[in-house]
Parts: structure tokens; C-alpha cells; sequence
């Protein structure tokens, strides 16, 4: 199997896709690769596979990567990416019953796709 499909079911037809066709080394963060993830049409959603040490591993072309957040805290509107492994990054994610994704140290969030508003734009008023 190819693991299971990142469909969300509160946006049907939807699913999590890679912002980009091929990951980007990153120079300044010893040649790790990394790419951005975001809302696109199923056809073109990741799956994903939870591996021994329970990161969540999809694949992109040919290079296995991890949902990760840079630095070590977690907040609401914090992005999430795919990256190769690097101290530099969080990667522990959890499962949840209901099949929502949370970091490890937050359950109580979820991951979710922002509508952009007063968290990329300031005050609307």
C-alpha cells in the first residue's frame, strides 16, 4: 500500500499537496530538503505512512520527508512543512481517533489550512 491519502474531509474534494513539484535544499541548514505543503485538489494529495519512531512520512518524487514546524514551540497558525530530518525541525505528530493530525506537544491543536485574514494581514478595520 502507498499509505493513506491526506483527504480532508472538511473541504470535500480536497486534499494536503505539495506546494512544489521537486523539495529545496536548504544550503544554510546542512543541505536538508524541505518543501511547503498546502490546500490543492485530491488528485494531487500526499500520503502519508507513520514510521517506527512515529513521524508522519509521505513521499515526494523519489525523497521520503516528515510533516515538521520549525523551532520547538507550536502556536495556532503555525505552518507546517515537509522536510528531511534536522534537529532544527519538530516532527512528532500524532493520530488522532477522529483521524485529525496534532503535534505531539499540543494535542489540542489540529492541523487545518488558515483562511487569510488578520493572521497574514493585520486589522481588517
Amino acid at each position: 500500500s502507498d499509505g493513506v491519502v491526506l483527504e480532508l474531509s472538511s473541504h470535500p474534494g480536497m486534499g494536503i499537496v505539495p506546494l512544489f513539484d521537486e523539495l529545496v535544499p536548504l544550503s544554510v541548514a546542512g543541505n536538508l530538503k524541505a518543501g511547503g505543503v498546502g490546500l490543492g485538489p485530491i488528485e494531487k494529495a500526499l500520503s502519508a505512512r507513520i514510521d517506527e519512531k512515529k513521524l508522519i512520512n509521505v513521499t515526494i518524487k523519489s525523497d521520503i520527508v516528515a510533516f515538521c514546524y520549525p523551532g520547538e514551540r507550536v502556536d495556532t497558525g503555525r505552518q507546517v512543512m515537509v522536510s528531511s530530518y534536522s534537529n532544527r525541525f519538530c516532527f512528532e505528530f500524532v493520530v488522532n481517533p477522529d483521524g485529525t493530525i496534532s503535534p505531539y506537544v499540543s494535542q489540542d491543536l489540529v492541523l487545518g489550512f488558515q483562511v487569510p485574514g488578520t493572521a497574514f494581514y493585520g486589522s481588517l478595520y
